[in-house]
């Protein structure tokens, strides 16, 4: 390729890599921005004596144009609960998500050769992780999802309780009230696989009250997302309005991922792919073209001398 040939190329992989790192660096941000939200914001905004009475006015506005009572603060602690530790991983993939763009547009602008190969370098390495699981799974997808089910059930066996914050139960417990599941298979799995967490329950309601030890999590329930609250408090006690026989491996699988896969992921996965080449292409074009352009530098430089 002629050296005006391999500048053109440079500079539209150049205008290739700006812009899609400049999209990324945004996505970067709004990760970063959630899991702050996650961790901190929640809370403070459940908590905060100013903005509760904010959240009562909304709530009030809701009411009476929807007719249904939606107790935002309660909703904003029970979210804040169920995702405090997740929202750590929100800003570690921010952070990240943040480093690599911006590798990527110094590289695009200033033509920086040492961050353009580091980037090709890690994309290229995404890359071929996301072909091998594309490959595998028209291979073979039990293997994938064997693999899965064995992940589940190692964080099954983690869980602590309704209650508890460690990332394992944070995750399952939201997992079960989104999906509405319970457990891998189903809701004797907290009696198999995790033994060792929270089951004591109270109930308060109508001025009874009694405790007693739960057999699977209040999660296992199925939620008033609005209230975030069972539909039925006496659901774990018994088993109305439960999803204690329905396993989230067989509703996520079955019902999301075969479902949907073929249709929208794999699409999206395929054009993920060609881009994330693309890119590697295209920092390579410009490392070899400023490589080109400094060989032919050189020379004239030691003739002058």
């Amino acid at each position: 390729m002629s050296n005006f040939g391999l500048k053109c190329c440079s500079c539209l992989c150049a205008c290739l890599l700006v812009t899609v790192n400049n999209f990324a660096i945004l996505v970067g941000l709004l990760l970063f921005a959630l899991g702050l939200v996650f961790t901190v914001g929640l809370n403070w905004l459940s908590s905060n004596d100013s903005v509760q009475d904010w959240l009562k006015t909304i709530s009030d506005l809701l009411k009476s144009h929807t007719g249904q009572e939606i107790e935002i603060q309660q909703l904003l602690s029970s979210i804040g609960q169920l995702t405090g530790s997740v929202g750590a991983a929100f800003i570690v993939a921010g952070v990240v998500i943040l480093a690599v763009a911006c590798l990527g547009c110094i590289g695009g602008c200033c033509k920086i050769r040492q961050c353009l190969l580091i980037y090709a370098i890690i994309v290229g390495l995404v890359f071929l992780g996301q072909l091998i699981v594309v490959i595998i799974w028209y291979a073979n997808s039990e293997i994938l999802k064997a693999s899965a089910k064995s992940a589940m059930e190692q964080s099954v066996a983690k869980y602590k309780g309704f209650r508890s914050t460690n990332l394992e139960s944070l995750l399952q417990n939201m997992l079960q009230i989104l999906v509405g599941c319970c457990g891998v298979n189903n809701g004797t799995d907290f009696e198999n696989l995790s033994q060792d967490w929270d089951r004591q329950h109270f109930i308060s309601q109508g001025g009874r009250n009694f405790t007693f030890n739960l057999t699977y999590p209040v999660t296992c329930c199925k939620f008033d997302l609005a209230r975030m609250e069972p539909l039925n408090l006496y659901c774990p006690y018994n088993n109305t309005d439960s999803n204690y026989q329905i396993g989230c491996y067989d509703i996520f699988f079955t019902g999301y991922i075969d479902k949907y896969f073929l249709n929208y992921l794999f699409p999206a996965l395929a054009g993920l792919l060609v881009l994330q080449l693309l890119l590697v292409v295209g920092s390579l074009v410009i490392y070899s073209s400023e490589s080109s352009n400094k060989n032919q530098v050189a020379p004239q430089r030691s003739r002058a001398v």
